[in-house]
């Protein structure tokens, strides 16, 4: 499972850069990064809250999906570290989007470039 998870992740991020550089036809580099970082809190905290708060157990031979809400102890190195891993998650991805907007769009979408990201899906398939 998690094999063909990182299959799906590594396939949906090299779409990123054809993404972006169309939002940078209309948007500003600044807008479109913080567009990217909004988009994907909804999933981040699905995805956090499902595999922190529920498990899936056998009953009568079949699985079931149990969920119980745990709070979890926060501190403030824990707060510390996560702003400051949002600040530079943010100003990596504007960093990376003010490149793309001065770059070559053949450059981006050009075959060899998502030949180059789909080449990994034969080793990732035998992580799992």
């Amino acid at each position: 499972m998690a094999a063909l998870l990182a299959l799906v992740a590594t396939i949906l991020t090299s779409f990123l850069p054809i993404l972006n550089k169309r939002l940078l036809r209309d948007s500003r580099p600044a807008l479109v990064a913080w567009i990217i970082n909004a988009a994907s809190l909804p999933i981040l905290a699905a995805g956090t809250l499902l595999l922190t708060q529920c498990s899936i157990t056998p009953l009568y031979g079949s699985p079931s999906l149990s969920c119980a809400a745990h709070i979890p102890h926060i501190d403030g190195l824990f707060v510390a570290a996560l702003l400051a891993s949002a600040l530079l998650n943010w100003a990596a991805t504007l960093l990376s989007t003010l490149a793309l907007a001065r770059a070559d769009a053949s450059k981006v979408a050009s075959p060899a470039h998502l030949q180059s990201r789909l080449h990994l899906a034969p080793r990732l398939a035998n992580v799992g």
